[in-house]
């Protein structure tokens, strides 16, 4: 027999391999998709994650029980390394993520499962219940918030557009005081001030996680100083550079209350 002939069958099946050797050369490799971070930011859950270019896009996918079901809740783009998921967020409920790698208009690969429990915002507010006694010294807990002794009552509108019930720092407590959260650790979002005279009013984490914020307070009238905190605290104090009387009136947090 021609040894060619015998040949031709070894060759042929050679060309093929060699042909789907380069052709698995040429199509993308999708590597792993690694779900690193899933947080609460403000009112908002915040996915963070590696870039992987050989996927067209990125599906992100939430659910309400481990191992889903999960529901589109947006895409992205695959050089993208977080999303920031906004949609219809319920405060005490617990969330899993996972993203999905799209190619050709089809999810090919999906990552790791994280889950974060959202908490909407408590506002504080010293108004209801009013706390007693009233007008007079104050201190203890109230509304999962214990402020520190000294400190007064005062059930009245003040001049200059004053809140009618807040928390006062007298003039002569000028080094400021701590408030504590009683039910553990939350996030500090902001506090509604009315100084009594112009200065800096600072806010400070005292587990130091957070940065301090200060800011230019004008005299008699009402500022709200946000903290851009992320991190959870026990407690942070406030303060003046000024002695004068400081009220408080609100103070908004993430929850649970």
């Amino acid at each position: 027999m021609d040894p060619f002939v015998l040949l031709t069958p070894i060759l042929l099946l050679g060309v093929l391999v060699l042909v789907r050797f380069v052709a698995c050369l040429s199509e993308p490799v999708p590597l792993g998709l690694q779900l690193q971070s899933a947080v609460q930011a403000d009112q908002a859950i915040v996915l963070t994650y590696a870039a992987n270019s050989n996927y067209d896009s990125f599906d992100i996918k939430r659910g309400t029980a481990s191992g889903g079901p999960y529901a589109l809740v947006g895409t992205a783009p695959s050089t993208s390394t977080s999303f920031t998921d906004t949609n219809a967020l319920a405060g005490g409920t617990e969330y899993f993520y996972v993203y999905a790698g799209v190619m050709s208009g089809q999810e090919t690969h999906q990552s790791n499962e994280l889950a974060v429990t959202f908490e909407s915002l408590i506002t504080v507010t010293i108004d209801n219940p009013t706390p007693t006694p009233g007008p007079g010294p104050f201190s203890g807990a109230y509304k999962n918030l214990n402020f520190p002794p000294g400190q007064w009552i005062w059930v009245d509108t003040f001049t200059g557009g004053g809140p009618a019930n807040a928390v006062t720092f007298p003039a002569a407590d000028s080094p400021g005081g701590d408030i504590m959260f009683v039910n553990g650790p939350r996030v500090l979002q902001s506090i509604r001030v009315f100084p009594k005279q112009q200065a800096n009013v600072t806010i400070a984490d005292n587990t130091l996680a957070n940065s301090p914020v200060t800011v230019a307070a004008p005299a008699n009238a009402s500022l709200v100083i946000p903290t851009n905190w992320s991190v959870p605290t026990t407690s942070f104090h406030i303060s003046t550079d000024i002695g004068f009387d400081l009220l408080i009136d609100t103070i908004v947090y993430v929850g649970p209350a």
